[in-house]
């Protein structure tokens, strides 16, 4: 463990009486004060690295807001908490982030699972606790780093077992195992080091932070690594070391886990458990209706938190319209409870400059003058007669005939790749998506002219073709140069591009080599390999649903979108554009129909208004079980899939109610139309018989 991160978080400690913004005086005032605590000599050098970066970076600790967080309002026992200086893993994670580039963001990550931390279960009751509780991010907002400093900051404060549901596909599940073995148990198997020298990692945990690991990552299959029954193994039982586990919310395999547990520990599971839920809207709500008919992996979950007496579920989402409509009375004589989260919501904050979300990117148009703000100039719209064409059941012959957008699109990434290698990302991964179809039957159908278009540049790029550099030229002069202006203006920033295209001509030549087409479902054999620093990425990614949940793109610019979902939360899922992209926002562009546009900015909306409600239930004292949030309803559009509407319901909302009336109507769908015209009638009808005005008749006689 650091002793220079150990004196930092000395310094950050409010208790410790070191002001946010300490001067070189400050700081030195507490030296003999910290040469004591930590058993040094006032002159050590570990204290002196510690003052310089605690001024070097004040920023990274400021003073900490008031929690933002909903909750139950119990009296909470913080005794078990550890203070910050005392903390091994956590401390040690904060090494990793800072060797790895990510100091700035130990802030905020420190910040809102600090909170968090404060509403789990504690670790020393010795009664039967159970916490439910749910974090409300953003999409691509960075979840899994805030799950993985919770899980340090736990396992520091006595938490024995970590158990993490990694989303219902084997990719996602991976992809979370190996950020945790990267920042938190330096588990990377050997085949993922062999392949990957480059990629940051902790090779080896400190020495006393070892973890006891139930699964693996191994990057050459997907479908390794999860947890399998295997003969029982007392030694998870001693508490002797932490325990992780990341398993795929898979019935069967949350089954084989709790039997494991149980005959391993002979019994309950002694120690305190977390048990953090990735996507926790997707597979875990149960989607039954019958009181006493449950969905098996709602019901799997809930089996598995009956091994434990001391046990915090935490629910993570980007779209918590689901979780929210979970019934809260909703029991089970076995099982015990649904998942609602009835001891805390904890929306986490806007993400920091950087962040490029709907709101950012598709703007909110509403006539109110406080919400109105324009997205960015980065779409371009698929006409009919060429989404009709990709979604069609015959394939679609050759690109360029017909899908002239598809066409624009790949050069268009083409030029995005090369603009960001002159900007000096060439080291860096990028990806390029394409989401027809949720079949899996269309996209196979897709791949082939796709690869078939890309041999064909690859072919020009060799020969050095006119053509190809003269569409390229036409493509860069109508577009990129305009749209980067019109960002740089909007978002007050400075968008480096070369004087002259002829500078780029190198690097599309280099990006145009480096090209890969990958066909990403559940049937294919493909897989992502990004990390690599000596062989960066340039992905051309076809796909659907196994790309609309979590699973990252790397370096995604251009993105060409077929699909039209009907619900809120599958709608801002598939958005992998969302994300970290603020260098190369410009270089973005999103080729969808006109219908998906105005899909995106009204949920955007949306999800602005939920967060507001939640500002204001917090302000108002509210418990989660008092939260009574209304869900704005879209025309043509579902909050949720009915199947997860659990205890929610329609209302409609007079002026009276201070919500936003609907102002849209969706005039393309005919029983819509008639619905409408049969409210009015009825209204009419009820007014009955005119009443004569006898004085208005007499003035008019």
């Amino acid at each position: 463990m650091n002793l220079e991160w150990q004196i930092l978080a000395w310094l950050d400690d409010n208790a410790n009486g070191v002001p946010a913004r300490a001067s070189k005086e400050i700081l030195e005032s507490k030296r003999q004060v910290i040469a004591a605590r930590f058993e040094l000599l006032p002159s050590n050098s570990s204290i002196d690295a510690a003052f310089k970066k605690f001024l070097e970076r004040p920023h990274n600790f400021i003073e900490v807001s008031e929690s933002p967080i909903i909750s139950n309002h119990a009296t909470r026992d913080l005794t078990w908490i550890l203070p910050k200086h005392q903390r091994a893993y956590w401390s040690a994670q904060c090494d990793y982030l800072e060797r790895n580039g990510r100091a700035k963001s130990i802030q905020e990550l420190d910040r809102h699972t600090e909170n968090i931390l404060e509403y789990l279960a504690p670790s020393n009751s010795t009664k039967n606790v159970d916490v439910k509780g749910l974090v409300v991010g953003y999409v691509q907002s960075g979840k899994t780093a805030n799950m993985s400093a919770l899980i340090a900051k736990a396992v520091d404060c006595g938490y024995k077992m970590v158990i993490v549901l990694g989303g219902v596909l084997n990719s996602l599940r991976q992809q979370t195992q190996v950020r945790f073995d990267q920042e938190l148990t330096g588990g990377a198997p050997e085949v993922w080091q062999n392949n990957w020298k480059d990629l940051p990692r902790v090779l080896r945990p400190p020495r006393g932070l070892e973890w006891y690991r139930l699964t693996s990552a191994i990057p050459d299959d997907v479908k390794k690594g999860d947890f399998s029954y295997v003969m029982p193994n007392p030694s998870i039982a001693d508490g002797s070391r932490p325990v992780l586990v990341v398993i795929k919310k898979n019935p069967k395999r949350l089954e084989a886990l709790k039997k494991f547990i149980q005959e391993s520990c002979r019994g309950p599971f002694k120690f305190p458990v977390l048990i953090l839920d990735d996507e926790s809207d997707q597979a875990t709500i149960n989607t039954r209706k019958e009181p006493n008919d449950i969905a098996r992996t709602n019901e799997a979950i809930r089996d598995l938190l009956t091994v434990f007496s001391i046990k915090s579920y935490v629910g993570y989402t980007a779209t918590p319209y689901a979780n929210i409509l979970i019934d809260p009375t909703a029991k089970d004589n076995e099982i015990g409870r649904d998942l609602f989260p009835k001891d805390f919501i904890y929306p986490i904050d806007p993400p920091p400059v950087g962040y490029i979300g709907a709101r950012e990117l598709f703007g909110i148009n509403r006539d109110i003058p406080e919400l109105d703000r324009p997205g960015l100039p980065v779409f371009e719209i698929i006409p009919d007669d060429e989404l009709a064409l990709l979604s069609g059941k015959n394939p679609i012959g050759e690109i360029g005939k017909g899908t002239n957008k598809l066409t624009e699109a790949i050069y268009s990434f083409l030029i995005s790749c090369s603009i960001r290698n002159f900007r000096g990302h060439d080291k860096e991964d990028m990806s390029m998506l394409i989401h027809p179809s949720s079949y899996t039957q269309i996209q196979d159908k897709i791949k082939l002219p796709i690869d078939r278009f890309i041999e064909k540049i690859k072919k020009e790029a060799e020969n050095q073709s006119e053509a190809l550099i003269n569409n390229l030229r036409l493509i860069y002069e109508r577009s990129f140069i305009n749209i980067s202006r019109d960002c740089s203006i909007q978002l007050a920033t400075t968008f480096e591009l070369p004087k002259d295209f002829n500078e780029l001509l190198e690097h599309i030549y280099t990006t145009i080599s480096k090209l890969d087409v990958l066909l990403l479902h559940s049937g294919s054999s493909h897989t992502t390999m990004y990390g690599d620093k000596s062989n960066p990425k340039r992905y051309i990614i076809i796909g659907g649903n196994k790309l609309s949940r979590g699973l990252t793109l790397e370096g995604l610019s251009i993105s060409y979108f077929c699909r039209n979902s009907k619900a809120y939360d599958t709608l801002m899922q598939m958005g992998r554009w969302f994300g970290y992209r603020a260098r190369y926002v410009d270089l973005t562009r999103l080729y969808l129909s006109e219908k998906s546009r105005i899909n995106f900015t009204d949920t955007a909306f949306v999800e602005l208004d939920l967060r507001e409600q939640f500002s204001r239930f917090r302000a108002l004292g509210k418990t989660p079980l008092e939260l009574n949030a209304s869900i704005i309803k879209i025309p043509s559009l579902m909050v949720t899939s009915r199947n997860k509407f659990g205890a929610g319901r329609e209302i409609e909302l007079d002026y009276t109610s201070q919500r936003i009336e609907r102002y849209r109507y969706d005039f393309s769908s005919g029983e819509e139309i008639k619905t409408f015209n049969n409210h009015v009638i009825d209204f009419l009808k009820t007014l009955g018989d005119p009443i004569q005005n006898q004085e208005g008749r007499k003035e008019g006689m």
